[in-house]
């Protein structure tokens, strides 16, 4: 399951609609929500042993299924009715791949969809309010302790 959520002039954007084209390297990765479309391109020159294991849940527990870096570059293009209205990139980037052991020695694409649909996790994740509270708590709980990324 995918979900791109952007925060763009004060509203919070959920894409519940999203496709992707990955490999270690190269990611592409759309999203569409009401009138607003998302591009999202990342890429990383090294190698798969650059990148750094990452624990994911499965079946047997937690296990070594993913891998990413921080040291990704990513680019970000907001649309409005297919209108460029934001376009923005970034040299330090988080870029993961796996879960399902997608990027082990693969040269091959992983190329998937997914919908957030309506039903009680898409209540929850497609929630605005909900989503301010979360941001209203962290920004007062960084005053007492640091917080990367805020």
């Amino acid at each position: 399951v995918a979900l791109i959520a952007l925060h763009y002039k004060g509203k919070f954007l959920p894409f519940p609609y999203v496709k992707w084209n990955v490999q270690w390297g190269s990611w592409q990765v759309e999203g569409e929500y009401n009138e607003y479309s998302v591009k999202r391109s990342g890429t990383f020159d090294g190698s798969e042993g650059d990148g750094m294991l990452v624990l994911c849940p499965t079946n047997d527990g937690m296990k070594d299924n993913a891998l990413e870096t921080y040291e990704g570059k990513l680019r970000v293009r907001l649309y409005r009715w297919g209108k460029l209205i934001f376009d923005q990139l970034s040299d330090d980037a988080c870029l993961e791949i796996g879960g399902l052991n997608y990027w082990k020695g693969s040269s091959s694409n992983w190329i998937g969809r997914s919908e957030v649909s309506e039903g009680p996790l898409g209540k929850i994740v497609m929630n605005k309010d909900l989503d301010q509270l979360g941001a209203d708590a962290l920004r007062t709980a960084s005053f007492f302790v640091e917080i990367p990324g805020l």
